[in-house]
């Protein structure tokens, strides 16, 4: 299981594989679906082997313990030869280890292996390899696994929860039974998310949820189980079980923390649906528990334990933490925390200064403080690091230098990485062209337009499909092809469109925001302001009032983050202010309202007036004026059609997903901080 893969998987346009979630009404049948199913399926687990004795004298004695307690060693060195960028040698040292294919924690650590190189290619046979060697490991684990009592107690477990997951029943097991419970639950838990990838419908979705809810049921019961024990320790005046071996701990704190934190990350009504079920999400308890793990803690730039003594989940609970600090703060500031994120990827790149996963996150901690121009230093010494068969890895990396230039302003940088994601990724082909297209729109030429309006016809037939449903992102794509061939070869700053839905904007340095985006958007309201009393005039009579809107749309968030850059933002003390910080701040104020104002005359753009309006509420909680901020953004969570008269919006905006995810943190926030200083 692998929070990097939910990371780089969420709705919204920041990161490049973006899955949708369902419409409202979709959501809706499948949580009915999901509820009738689990008060009526039986578990989806196979049934554990009755033939294996359950006396716990043989699963305890010195050389199975040891035996176990070796292969955990040695897979452990295996991992950290993958995450050193080693990947192949890493592959071949598993594959070696176990040539009978017998040892339960060796073919774990392959069959993560081949899951993290299946989340970062996306190709059917990886997938497919992936999912072969998670069924081995799942059967394994299960044969392993301590028989329930009863028939009876497995089909009750899947309604309320395990019957046969007591502290006493996992203290009567056998350190390879308690290891079995552990590896089978994060096996159901891989194979969860890559059977929806691979197989892409709804049943899918239906038929792993049962699955997540047996690991978690799992999870829950064993993390029940160590704090029994520890606390039993604590009255005898220790400071915990040290009986329990770290491999174990750090996979409890692993398992249960980062499937409470993906089902915190999600909306509050599918949450709240989700706990009448049995799970749970809670975003600070998750944390604490990944935290632990390591002895992280905010006032020290080191761990408190070792890599060494971590356990065989240690580093892939550090890259999640890392992971969910540099990309959930484009959505929730709660729990974010980027110092830690800092001190952690310090930590890992003084051991392995070439390990890709740990150059990738120094780029985006650079980009999340808002120098992106220092980012694409490391984004190039990552792309360097290439082995055969992780070439997605490098795609990710071009993806993320994309975003570097555009926050930058610097479009012609853009493309020739644009063509190379064209030409050599699976991930997003529609996406990849738009974004060719409408930067080369932006330069402007003869040839230049020629080459955008050949790619622009190509975009709608590039869509793709995952989980039966389209991807938001190129959703919006079309709608900008679309938008290009009507108004016969022209869009409006596309460039600096495409930094904002990209979340360039607010990661841009304010340098690069007052003398180059400003500028920009400044000569655009200009040419709109000459045909401001005969619209029909403008652009053949086609795309006034959307330009109109987008236009004054950037000049009110360029201008809020020249009045309050990001938090996270380290500001050059030389920039030369070409506006006042007060002066941006009622420009901005004046261009969000306006947008709103005229939104009901958009005729393709509508995420616009959305998005104003959850950009003019972060614009009021800026100043303290919490009453109106709640206003705008409540407004975006409605599900009211914002946009009224003659376009008559049908389905969904653009990014809509994504908005009501950031516009449910900003709520939350807003909660949190009201709660803390009352």
């Amino acid at each position: 299981m692998s929070f990097f893969s939910f990371a780089t998987a969420r709705d919204g346009a920041s990161t490049p594989a973006s899955v949708v979630h369902s419409d409202r009404s979709n959501t809706a049948d499948t949580m009915s679906t999901l509820s009738s199913l689990a008060s009526s399926s039986v578990p989806p687990s196979p049934a554990r082997s009755s033939s294996r004795s359950s006396d716990t004298t043989n699963g305890n004695s010195r050389e199975v313990q040891a035996a176990m307690l070796g292969d955990m060693h040695t897979v452990t060195e295996i991992l950290l030869t993958f995450l050193s960028s080693q990947m192949i040698e890493a592959e071949a040292k598993c594959r070696d280890a176990n040539p009978t294919g017998d040892k339960m924690y060796y073919t774990l650590g392959n069959s993560t292996l081949q899951a993290m190189k299946a989340y970062l290619t996306f190709q059917d046979e990886d997938i497919l390899s992936a999912l072969e060697m998670l069924r081995k490991a799942t059967n394994q684990a299960n044969q392993l696994r301590r028989p329930a009592s009863s028939l009876t107690a497995r089909l009750a477990g899947l309604v309320i929860g395990s019957t046969s997951t007591g502290v006493g029943f996992f203290k009567g097991m056998t350190l390879e039974q308690k290891h079995a419970e552990l590896v089978y639950a994060e096996c159901l838990v891989q194979k969860a998310f890559l059977s929806i990838m691979y197989s892409g419908d709804w049943l899918a979705v239906v038929k792993e949820a049962l699955n997540l809810r047996s690991a978690m049921s799992i999870f829950k019961s064993l993390l029940q189980y160590l704090e029994a024990a520890d606390a039993e320790a604590v009255e005898a005046g220790a400071i915990e079980d040290e009986s329990i071996d770290r491999h174990f701990r750090s996979g409890v704190q692993y398992g249960m923390g980062v499937s409470s934190l993906m089902l915190s990350l999600l909306p509050g009504k599918i949450i709240t649906f989700a706990q009448m079920l049995g799970y749970k999400g809670d975003r600070h308890h998750s944390l604490k528990l990944l935290y632990a793990a390591g002895g992280w803690t905010k006032g020290s730039a080191l761990p408190a334990i070792s890599l060494d003594e971590g356990g065989l989940r240690r580093p892939l609970i550090d890259l999640t933490l890392i992971m969910f600090h540099l990309f959930v703060s484009n959505m929730s500031a709660d729990g974010v925390d980027l110092h830690v994120a800092e001190n952690m990827i310090m930590f890992y790149l003084e051991r392995f200064p070439k390990g890709v996963f740990y150059l990738f996150a120094h780029g985006r901690l650079l980009v999340c403080q808002g120098r992106p121009d220092l980012a694409i230093e490391s984004y190039r010494k990552a792309v360097e690091i290439q082995q055969e068969g992780y070439a997605n890895l490098r795609h990710l990396v071009f993806w993320e230098q994309c975003l570097c230039h555009l926050a930058l302003s610097d479009v012609p940088a853009t493309l020739e990485i644009w063509k190379e994601l064209r030409s050599s990724s699976n991930w997003s082909k529609a996406t990849y062209t738009v974004s060719l297209a409408a930067c080369l729109a932006q330069m402007g030429g003869e040839a230049n337009l020629a080459e955008a309006t050949k790619l622009m016809t190509q975009v709608p037939g590039l869509q793709q499909r995952i989980a039966g449903k389209s991807i938001p992102v190129e959703k919006f794509a079309t709608r900008k092809a679309e938008k290009f061939k009507k108004q016969n070869g022209r869009l409006l700053l596309p460039g600096l469109e495409l930094a904002y839905v990209f979340q360039g904007i607010m990661h841009a340095p304010l340098g690069t925001i007052l003398t180059k985006m400003l500028p920009m958007v400044e000569d655009a309201l200009k040419e709109l302001g000459k045909h401001s009393s005969n619209p029909s005039k403008y652009g053949g009579g086609r795309g006034y009032w959307d330009d109109f809107c987008l236009a004054n749309f950037l000049e009110g968030v360029c201008l809020r983050y020249v009045a309050h850059p990001d938090p996270d933002s380290i500001l050059d003390p030389d920039v030369v202010y070409t506006i006042s910080k007060p002066d941006a701040e009622k420009k901005a104020f004046k261009a969000l309202r306006r947008v709103i104002e005229e939104g009901p005359k958009i005729e393709v753009d509508h995420y616009l007036v959305y998005h104003a309006h959850f950009e003019l509420g972060r614009l009021y909680a800026c100043i303290g004026e919490e009453a109106k901020a709640r206003e705008h953004i409540e407004l975006v969570l409605s599900g009211k059609h914002l946009e009224t008269g003659p376009s008559k919006r049908k389905g969904k905006y653009s990014f809509e997903n994504a908005l009501l995810l950031r516009a449910h943190a900003a709520i939350e926030l807003m909660d949190k901080a009201k709660d803390a200083s009352t």
